[in-house]
């Protein structure tokens, strides 16, 4: 077989590889388009105000020969204007971060070294960098630091699905893996009402069923009722039924509320039942002194969910699955394969979670940890906190607002009630539902919304750290002001 020589004839750059001058050019331009954002930011709508059909209108198939850099800028500019700005002080509806610049350049860094986080030989440096950030993690929640560790994934569903698929296969047996779900008996898990749905499509890709979940019902604060709990292990076991895990939740979707996880560990610790918290919006007040103590017993959990994408202010995805022994993950989920043999000496992620190729997101976790300081998630914490409790107290000064349900973390629920007018509670769903469409609708703000005991609220979530106390008190002057005005048409 002939040698060939790479060096007989002239190379041709090839037309997908940029070269370094065209980099830095069109990065400063792009660079110059978001810095404009930002300092834009306060001043813009919330919510675009685009259609859907302008926004399809705009887009075309992929063009045969490439745009020009100005047309590049064109349509980065205005994926700016068609978008719903998550970062705006305004933006309080779901739980997600409104990310940190140094996040986004980690995202550019992890694109340029594009390690693929599966294997050890093929990302030594981002897989210790993900090791020693769960290690980390795990110590803030007070897991055992000679066992414990985890993983990132897409996010907190990823992170429930992954974390109960080892509480299965812990629970019923390794074999289960190859056999399938076959155990002589039913297995079931056990929630509260207020739990994610995603406990719900864990259940059912598990192959054990949504008809598998048992769903507590939840005491005035909207947590887990202990007492309910413990009655409905006594009645599976005795029907024969194995009691596979329970899934507490530290900060629930609608109200923030903890379920009272010290008490859960104490029963399953009783019933030998695998104890996983769902802390996905929650764990992040373990940075706080301010309201760590409201997690008490989380730090008995076999596995945590824990989205840094939400209260840890970073960009999606960015999802954290801890596990209190971290071996079991690598029993759930290690497999053969000759294509990749192990690295001597090394931890390979992807015998420890679902996915094969793995990308670097650790680093936008760790980066602004090392930008920022630990002590600066911190303050601002316990600042989310201090606002949310603002918003109650101010709502509770108004005979036109209702507060409806108990702070806990930096979620506030309330609705618009008009004065001196008796409203039936459909009216009363209806007017709020048309304050909530309308302050979306012109961009002053996005909320979100939430169903307490059949009422619809108007559901704020405070995860950002650009807003502040006069954000708050100009959403509550426009939710009275769109309030009085819609209930003159009713």
């Amino acid at each position: 077989m002939a040698n060939l020589d790479i060096n007989s004839s002239p190379r041709t750059p090839s037309e997908l590889a940029w070269p370094a001058v065209r980099l830095r050019t069109f990065g400063e331009k792009v660079l110059a388009i978001a810095a404009d954002f930002l300092d834009r930011l306060e001043t813009l709508p919330v919510t675009t105000q685009a259609t859907r059909d302008a926004i399809r209108g705009s887009l075309a198939d992929p063009p045969q020969q490439p745009l020009s850099d100005d047309e590049l800028l064109m349509f980065l500019s205005r994926l700016f204007q068609d978008s719903t700005h998550t970062a705006h002080p305004h933006f309080l509806a779901y739980i997600t971060g409104s990310g940190t610049a140094p996040d986004a350049y980690a995202s550019f860094i992890a694109a340029v070294l594009n390690q693929n986080v599966g294997g050890w030989a093929t990302a030594p440096a981002a897989t210790e960098i993900e090791l020693r950030l769960m290690q980390w993690l795990a110590h803030i929640f007070g897991l055992p630091p000679a066992t414990a560790g985890g993983l990132i994934e897409p996010g907190g569903a990823i992170s429930n699905l992954t974390a109960l698929k080892v509480a299965r296969d812990f629970k019923l047996g390794y074999s289960c893996r190859a056999t399938g779900v076959r155990c002589s008996r039913p297995a079931v898990i056990y929630s509260s009402e207020e739990r994610h749905p995603s406990i719900d499509r864990a259940a059912d890709l598990l192959g054990l069923g949504t008809s598998a979940l048992r769903a507590i019902p939840t005491d005035a604060f909207y947590r887990l009722r202990l007492d309910l709990l413990e009655d409905a292990i006594r009645s599976d076991i005795r029907e024969g039924i194995l009691p596979l895990a329970v899934v507490a939740t530290a900060g629930t979707t609608a109200t923030g509320s903890i379920d009272p996880l010290a008490e859960v560990a104490h029963l399953c610790s009783k019933y030998s039942l695998w104890l996983h918290v769902d802390a996905a919006y929650g764990g992040g007040a373990m940075l706080s002194p301010r309201v760590a103590h409201l997690l008490g017993g989380i730090e008995r959990a076999d596995s945590i969910t824990f989205d840094a994408h939400k209260w840890f202010y970073i960009s999606l995805p960015a999802s954290c699955t801890i596990f209190r022994d971290f071996a079991c993950a690598g029993r759930s989920f290690s497999i053969d394969a000759s294509y990749t043999p192990p690295e001597t000496n090394a931890l390979d992620l992807s015998d420890y979670g679902p996915a094969w190729s793995r990308g670097f997101d650790a680093l936008r976790i760790w980066l602004p940890l090392l930008s920022f300081g630990t002590e600066a998630f911190t303050r601002r914490i316990a600042e989310d906190v201090e606002l949310a409790h603002y918003l109650e107290s101010e709502i509770l000064k108004r005979q036109d607002l209702e507060l409806m349900a108990p702070v806990a973390l930096s979620i506030c629920c309330f609705r618009y009630v008009p004065p001196l007018k008796a409203r039936s509670p459909y009216d009363l769903n209806l007017l709020n539902e048309g304050i909530l469409a309308e302050i979306r609708r012109i961009g002053s703000f996005f909320c979100s919304s939430a169903v307490l005991e059949e009422r619809f609220v108007l559901r704020v979530c405070i995860v950002n750290y650009r807003t502040e106390r006069a954000h708050l008190d100009a959403l509550l002057q426009c939710v009275v002001e769109t309030g009085r005005r819609l209930t003159v048409t009713l």
